[in-house]
């Protein structure tokens, strides 16, 4: 009896979600023409009717020009877009209102006020075409593809419109920065390079920038040995020429580098350049780690200079187009601790063979530095956390990601009793499903994701400003764990200074809403994705045959 007692009452909670789901009067919202013009789906068909254009009354609101009303109409449609776009709603037709979350939209819109600045700090951006105009251009207007940004957003890799060029030539706008004006600090035997994505919308393989010049001068320079340990390599000729060049006046080349079960590797050129250098080892020997990566970006000089950091020999990163963090370290101790470990690499030990290269810290002029490899040092757990855990100030994060449980803890925590934390992520790792930058915001901590085209590809952490960890190692499972990988953590105050005024200043072009959402790697709102020639979401489409750029 009981048993069909509880059938029965199954069968009539089936029987009443079926009448709710069909008889609901909850629609979703399809296209935000205006805030004031809205497409809502009533007959459930995911297509734009023309009777489904809602046209509410939304405040009016005076101008003081054209061109204000332009920016504000641009910004309160983003606004909307926000507040209703693909959401369901309520229609209460007797008002003429719709509502989300039990709000009313037209209270809500016209109760939040959207602020224009001086109409001189905004420009139109075509993200198809990566030219910027004046907000009262017409070219600029009949755009299919713009974004509005502010000024001091525009870098010196975008164009400006030969229209508006010519009606502000006597303008002098010095908001923008060269690509070859690479941020670094130099203490005389630690140089610290920051390469910065808000400079550079596309890949460039012509070594123009200091850093690239500097791992340049370091091959060049070279006597007897080069060791490196990298990821992969993808062609800069002037790199890939001074390789060459070392080699034939007799300096002694070694190089390990990943590759995958077919023996291929990320970067296409990596295997033209292993041909050359000849003396090479790879880590796809054992077939228990054969999903394990050789990760490192390291390169020890005659035994007496290490370069090492996120940053792979690519265009990518060596152009400035990704964000990285750099350092050439001139120590004969640092340089023993890296070559000890290449020996293992160049050895045939990769990953779990590997034993620790104990002791590892070094005092180099002012700084303190240790160094530590994945996975045999437990970096992430052992030495980061503890670090996170002893915090009393501040964490600041520019990263790639964040996917380890443990460390988004620690984080949390430090957040709790009261530490300041801001982080910056890249943007196509924060739709990851592993990705804990939702569970960090969620607890109240700042999580910034970049809209710009090139990665926030920087592995690093900055703690109370005064310790810097930085390195290859990506704060995830594997890299901890799995994967070969290098870290420095780095005490040095004025370093620190200095690498938190770069963070601030990258950290402020990103708009506050991205504290909040996502963006789409390869969309117009993904600053210069939509022409710099890469597969920025990783969907096997580019530019224009991207969805997102559509």
């Amino acid at each position: 009896m009981r048993k069909f007692s509880f059938t029965i009452i199954l069968l009539l909670f089936i029987l009443f979600s079926i009448f709710v789901e069909i008889f609901e009067d909850r629609f979703e919202v399809l296209e935000i023409y205006s805030p004031s013009q809205v497409v809502v789906d009533f007959n459930k068909n995911k297509r734009s009717d023309n009777e489904e254009i809602l046209n509410l009354k939304i405040a009016d609101k005076k101008f003081k020009s054209d061109d204000e009303k332009f920016v504000y109409d641009y910004f309160a449609k983003e606004y909307a877009k926000n507040l209703l776009l693909n959401k369901k709603v309520k229609y209460d037709k007797s008002k003429n209102d719709i509502y989300f979350d039990n709000q009313s939209y037209i209270d809500t819109f016209n109760n939040h006020d959207i602020k224009i600045d001086n109409i001189e700090n905004y420009r139109i951006l075509n993200t198809k075409s990566n030219k910027y105009h004046k907000i009262n251009c017409k070219y600029g207007r009949q755009s299919h593809n713009y974004i509005i940004v502010k000024k001091s957003d525009i870098t010196n890799s975008i164009q400006e419109c030969k229209y508006c060029k010519t009606l502000s030539s006597n303008e002098n706008d010095n908001s923008a920065k060269t690509i070859n004006n690479v941020p670094l600090y130099d203490t005389g035997e630690v140089r610290m390079y920051l390469t910065d994505f808000t400079n550079q919308l596309r890949p460039d393989n012509s070594c123009a920038t200091n850093v690239c010049q500097m791992l340049k001068y370091h091959i060049d320079s070279s006597k007897d040995t080069i060791d490196m340990a990298i990821y992969g390599f993808e062609n800069i000729p002037q790199i890939k020429q001074s390789l060459i060049n070392a080699q034939n006046r007799g300096v002694k080349i070694r190089m390990v580098y990943d590759t995958d079960s077919d023996n291929n590797n990320y970067y296409k050129h990596t295997l033209d350049l292993a041909n050359i250098v000849k003396n090479t080892n790879t880590d796809n020997k054992n077939p228990k780690t054969k999903s394990f990566i050789m990760h490192n970006k390291f390169i020890v000089f005659d035994k007496a200079r290490v370069y090492t950091g996120s940053a792979n020999i690519s265009p990518s990163d060596m152009s400035s187009y990704n964000s990285n963090v750099i350092l050439f370290i001139k120590s004969d101790k640092i340089a023993e601790i890296y070559t000890k470990e290449f020996n293992q690499l160049y050895s045939g030990k990769f990953h779990t063979e590997k034993v620790s290269t104990n002791p590892n810290e070094t005092v180099v002029g002012a700084s303190i530095l240790s160094v530590y490899f994945s996975p045999q040092d437990n970096i992430i757990s052992s030495k980061i956390i503890p670090l996170v855990n002893k915090s009393k100030k501040s964490i600041y994060m520019p990263t790639f990601l964040i996917t380890h449980k443990d460390l988004t803890k620690a984080l949390i925590n430090a957040k709790q009793r009261g530490v300041d934390i801001k982080i910056l992520i890249d943007g196509a790792n924060a739709n990851s499903q592993y990705s804990t930058h939702k569970l960090l915001r969620d607890n109240g901590i700042d999580v910034k994701v970049e809209n710009y085209a090139g990665k926030m590809h920087a592995k690093s952490m900055i703690i109370d400003g005064e310790y810097l960890i930085l390195g290859s190692m990506n704060f995830s499972k594997s890299g901890n764990s799995k994967n070969d990988e290098n870290v420095i953590i780095l005490k040095n105050p004025k370093l620190a200074e200095f690498y938190i005024k770069q963070f601030n200043e990258m950290y402020k072009k990103i708009p506050d809403k991205y504290t909040k959402e996502n963006v789409s790697a390869e969309s117009k709102y993904s600053i210069g994705s939509c022409s710099d020639g890469v597969d920025n979401d990783f969907d096997g489409k580019i530019d224009s045959a991207d969805e997102g750029c559509k």
